[in-house]
């Protein structure tokens, strides 16, 4: 069995926290431009508005 050295397993758990934590905020500006843009279809061809987001 290798050596576990703590100092690189603490690093990689880190370095996945962060690229979990990126991951959830580039989901989320997706998510809300695709909002806008579905908002600004929907006023602008229908008439239909979309709750604000605060």
């Amino acid at each position: 069995m290798a050596n576990r050295n703590p100092f690189a397993i603490v690093a990689i758990a880190i370095f996945l926290l962060t690229g979990v934590v990126v991951a959830i905020g580039v989901a989320g500006t997706i998510l809300l431009l695709l909002y806008t843009l579905v908002s600004v279809v929907l006023s602008s061809v229908f008439g239909i508005e979309l709750p604000k987001l605060r």
